[in-house]
């Protein structure tokens, strides 16, 4: 006898993984007793010739058990633990892909000759243009972890609420490094200013610029806020940086 199914769940269950057939197999199933495959296609509603593939790839997938016999039965497990196996199974596959960058990240170094000696790179001046909000905020991080002694950020009172809910974690974990922070920012609510000075030095001061100085080695400039379009300039320049710094 077909059953009825909650819509919701069954799109539920597709989103982590299960296709239309297999969601709703494993929803007949949950309320249901050891069961033959020629009762689940029944009750789930799925073509016969179908059923035992389900049922396979639900098994491999950890959604229900068999019970060997004539007939042979299948039994849904249960939904927690189901969950946990996925997620298991997931965060398994996610570090492997992870390893697999990393030999990958080891091999290309190997492959990958450069042209110019390190030390003679590091001592050029760099000038790129970072386009979109998204990139940014990815290069920002990127300057707070590799952050050893410094930190300026000149910003808005609305850049700082941006700021602070995007990289609040990543600059107290710097800060805990032994970097010091410092923010330059004009009036913001007492709430904030006391939530950044827990991690940074906080100086309240009027001005227009939008920018990063890191170590007395990287500037980044954003343009201003109302600017249709975010785009930074990022600067690997002692010179540049050290002057920038100066001005607060």
């Amino acid at each position: 006898m077909k059953k009825n199914m909650d819509p919701e769940a069954l799109s539920l269950l597709r989103r982590i993984g299960l296709n239309q057939y297999e969601s709703r197999v494993y929803c007949s199933l949950l309320n249901s007793s050891s069961t033959s495959a020629t009762e689940i296609g029944s009750l789930a509603d799925i073509p016969r010739p179908r059923t035992y593939d389900v049922l396979d790839k639900l098994e491999k997938k950890g959604f229900i058990r068999v019970q060997p016999g004539r007939p042979t039965k299948f039994k849904a497990v249960g939904l927690n633990e189901a969950i946990a196996f996925l997620k298991s199974k997931r965060e398994e596959e996610f570090n492997k892909k992870l390893n697999e960058i990393d030999e990958i990240r080891e091999r290309l170094s190997e492959k990958i000759k450069l042209e110019k000696p390190e030390e003679k790179r590091e001592a050029e001046d760099y000038i790129w243009v970072i386009k979109d909000r998204k990139n940014l905020y990815s290069k920002i991080e990127n300057l707070i972890h590799s952050a050893k002694e410094n930190i300026l950020i000149a910003t808005t009172e609305n850049g700082l609420k941006r700021k602070i809910g995007s990289f609040e974690s990543a600059l107290r974990r710097a800060c805990k490094r032994g970097v010091n922070i410092k923010v330059v920012a004009p009036a913001a609510t007492s709430d904030l200013v006391k939530k950044v000075c827990e991690f940074a030095k906080v100086e309240k001061k009027e001005h227009n610029h939008r920018m990063m100085v890191i170590d007395d080695d990287v500037v980044l400039f954003l343009t201003p806020e109302n600017h249709d379009k975010e785009v930074g300039t990022w600067i690997k320049s002692p010179y540049i940086a050290e002057n920038f710094r100066n001005l607060f």
